[in-house]
């Protein structure tokens, strides 16, 4: 196999690659406000290659999985920089499961469950949305019980702080052996729910 082609051959090489030959490009721009006046936050793709080894050690850090399964990360999140961050780790170190905030706490439950969630990532609490109580009261009704994580939002001592955390973790490059294999489950997404209880695809 030629370097370019295995190079290629998942996302995280991908990003790897292209922080290694555009390290100060803009790979994301988060918009915080139009008006009064404009503000934004913008991650170089060295930027973001950093935030997603830290966030993949944390990852592996967190869960305890059994039989050496890869772990399932499930998250509820609005399309913020650390969303990204996380959906590229989890599909490097385990299986993604991105979820619909909007749906109800038996939908999520019943997704997780079906899922094996290991690790829940959530938007912290906010008073214009129910989606960090929705998944601390889904992580309850689990059997695996699994950790919840708040983001962008802090929720309290109890529960740790994702943008905190990964500060712990070193931003070197994975190792070879952590990434995965072409034909390795990347994530589990759902169906939408129009005409029955949103089900794993």
């Amino acid at each position: 196999m030629s370097v370019s082609q295995s190079s290629n051959d998942c996302i995280y090489n991908l990003i790897s690659q292209t922080a290694q030959n555009f390290p100060n490009h803009k790979a994301i721009t988060f918009i915080k406000a139009m008006a009064p006046s404009f503000l934004d936050d913008t991650l170089t793709y060295k930027q973001l290659l950093s935030c997603v080894n830290q966030t993949a050690r944390m990852l592996r850090d967190q869960t305890n999985t059994e039989n050496g399964k890869p772990p399932v990360i499930s998250f509820l999140l609005p399309n913020i920089p650390q969303a990204n961050c996380i959906l590229w780790a989890a599909e490097t170190i385990g299986i993604a499961n991105p979820l619909n905030p909007l749906l109800s706490e038996d939908a999520l439950c019943a997704l997780m469950e079906k899922a094996g969630t290991d690790i829940i990532v959530a938007l912290g609490p906010n008073p214009m949305s129910d989606i960090w109580q929705k998944s601390v009261a889904v992580s309850q009704r689990l059997a695996k019980r699994p950790k919840v994580i708040s983001t962008f939002i802090p929720a309290g001592k109890e529960f740790d702080h994702y943008d905190d955390v990964i500060k712990q973790f070193s931003d070197e490059d994975l190792p070879q052996q952590w990434l995965p294999k072409a034909d390795d489950v990347a994530a589990y997404f759902h169906t939408g729910g129009t005409t029955g209880t949103p089900k794993l695809a």
